[in-house]
C-alpha cells in the first residue's frame, strides 16, 4: 500500500478534525492519557471545540524540543537520511492520515518524545514504549506503509534515548477495524460511546453542558449510591494520604528527599509559592508495587 504526501494538516484544522490521524487512535482504542474515546467522539462530532486538554505544556514541550531530537538521533546514525516532512494520506482511504516527524531512509520514520512518566518506557533501544506511542507508531507506519519507527526521546532528567518499533500488520488490522467501527458511528448522539472513568470525559461532560438551569432530575439509586461510596472512599484516601506524608515529613525534618533503604526516592520536600510553608511532593511514577519489588530484588 502506498501513500501520499498532502498539504499539512495543522491539528483542530476543520480537514484534520474529520479525520483519523495518528495523534486520534490511541484515545479510539481507550489508551491515550490525554483524550477519551467519549471526549474525542464529540469533538469529531463536532458538539465540542478541540482543545489542547490536560497535555498543553506537554505539546508545547515537544514542539520546541523536535528540532534537538530529530538533530541528536542524526548525530547517533550518520549513516542515514533524516528528512523533515508533513502529512501523509493513505492511498484509497484518504480519512487515514499521519504526519511523522521525520523520515528515515526509504522505509522507516522517526518520532520525537519529551517525557515525565520515565516509568513507562523500558530498556534503552527495545521497542518498550508506552501502548499509546505504540499505536501512533503503528498507525503511521500503516499510512506511510513503512516498516519502522525509531523513537528519540528526553526524559525527565535530560537524558537522551532511542527506541525502535517494527510494523505489526495484526495490531495494525485492529486499530483499522477500531478506527472504522468509531468512524462510522460519529455525528449521531445514539452512538455516543459510553461513560467511562477518564479524566477527558468528566471534563468533556462539563463543557457540552456549561449552563445550569433551576430543574431536578431524579437518578436512579445504585448510581446514587455508586456516588457516595466514591465519595467515602476518596475521603479515606485523603485522609490516609495526609497522614502518611504527616509521618515523612516529621522524619525529614528540614532534610529535602525521603528514601528507602534500597536508594529509592519516595518524597521530597518542596518550596511553597510565595514564601509559604514547604509541602511534601511525591517521586514521579511512585507506586506501592514498585517500591516492594525493589526492596525484594
Amino acid at each position: 500500500m502506498s501513500a501520499t504526501q498532502i498539504t499539512t494538516l495543522e491539528p483542530g484544522s476543520p480537514e484534520w478534525a474529520k479525520r483519523m490521524s495518528a495523534s486520534k487512535i490511541a484515545a479510539v482504542v481507550g489508551h491515550s492519557p490525554y483524550e477519551s474515546r467519549f471526549s474525542l467522539w464529540h469533538k469529531m462530532s463536532g458538539n465540542l471545540d478541540w482543545d489542547e486538554g490536560e497535555n498543553a505544556d506537554e505539546k508545547k514541550r515537544g514542539h520546541y524540543l523536535e528540532p534537538a531530537l530529530r538533530q541528536w538521533f542524526r548525530d547517533q546514525h550518520p549513516d542515514l537520511r533524516v528528512e523533515r516532512t508533513g502529512t501523509w494520506e493513505r492511498d484509497l482511504f484518504g480519512w487515514q492520515i499521519a504526519s511523522p516527524d521525520a523520515l528515515v531512509d526509504d522505509d522507516d520514520l522517526l518520532e520525537c518524545k519529551t517525557s515525565t512518566k520515565d516509568w513507562e518506557w523500558g530498556e534503552p533501544g527495545t521497542d518498550e514504549v508506552p501502548v499509546y506511542y505504540d499505536d501512533q507508531a503503528q498507525w503511521t507506519l500503516l499510512v506511510t506503509g513503512r516498516r519502522r519507527c525509531y523513537f528519540s526521546v528526553l526524559t525527565s532528567f535530560m537524558e537522551f534515548r532511542e527506541y525502535v518499533v517494527d510494523a505489526n500488520p495484526q495490531k495494525q488490522a485492529w486499530l483499522v477495524d477500531e478506527a472504522d467501527t468509531f468512524m462510522r458511528s460519529l455525528g449521531r448522539l445514539t452512538n455516543a460511546p459510553s461513560i467511562d472513568e477518564h479524566d477527558a470525559t468528566y471534563r468533556a461532560i462539563r463543557k457540552l453542558h456549561p449552563d445550569i438551569e433551576d430543574a431536578e432530575v431524579e437518578i436512579d439509586l445504585a448510581l446514587a449510591v455508586h456516588y457516595a461510596e466514591a465519595k467515602a472512599a476518596k475521603d479515606d484516601a485523603e485522609t490516609a494520604y495526609r497522614g502518611a506524608a504527616a509521618q515523612i515529613s516529621l522524619q525529614l525534618g528540614s532534610a529535602r528527599v525521603a528514601k528507602t533503604a534500597t536508594g529509592q526516592t519516595v518524597a521530597y520536600r518542596r518550596a511553597g509559592r510565595g514564601g509559604s510553608t514547604p509541602y511534601l511532593n511525591p517521586a514521579r511514577g511512585l507506586t506501592a508495587t514498585f517500591l516492594t519489588e525493589r526492596h525484594a530484588s
